[in-house]
């Protein structure tokens, strides 16, 4: 019989998850995905129709990487702070102390947590390196926190960026 990638990328080790065509056999795994952390199923063809390989599947724990424009929103007077200096991580969230932005100026209340100010809006180019995309509770943060320069997450009400060091802040304005 010969061998075949199945196609399917999933988190590794491949044996944990379903691959091959029906009746063939996992003999090993391939690096796949974002910077090759996944597995990518290595099979044996066992039957004599060739296989058909599974479609492409969107990559789907990390969101793109590079610079995007995002707001944060605070008091007037930590605004002005802010823009003179530079952002500190906060102490609290969803995803513990770092920097929180939003994808649009207009922040749902549900987003500002119980130490969160209000009033004003700073726009900000942020560069987010290496990003992992979390679920809504943001589990894993802390490990995310050594491995990856931001991560997003969707707590329900949108897609929320942070950043755990300013210097991911290329340039910053007053938006509000």
């Amino acid at each position: 019989g010969n061998t075949y990638a199945d196609g399917k990328c999933t988190p590794c080790p491949a044996w944990l998850y379903s691959h091959c065509s029906k009746g063939d056999q996992l003999v090993s795994a391939k690096p796949c995905g974002w910077m090759g952390i996944y597995c990518e199923g290595i099979c044996k063809n066992n039957n004599p129709k060739p296989p058909k390989p599974a479609p492409e599947q969107p990559e789907q724990p990390f969101s793109e990487p590079g610079v995007k424009t995002l707001y944060h929103e605070t008091s007037p007077e930590a605004a002005t702070k802010i823009l003179e200096s530079s952002f500190r991580p906060g102490t609290s969230g969803w995803c513990g102390g770092a920097i929180y932005f939003y994808t649009s100026p207009r922040i749902p209340k549900s987003k500002l947590g119980p130490d969160s100010q209000s009033g004003a809006v700073i726009q900000a180019e942020v560069d987010l390196g290496t990003n992992i995309q979390l679920d809504k509770k943001c589990d894993g943060s802390e490990q995310a926190r050594e491995k990856y320069d931001s991560v997003s997450f969707d707590p329900g009400d949108g897609l929320e960026y942070l950043v755990f060091s300013p210097d991911r802040v290329i340039s910053m304005s007053r938006y509000s």
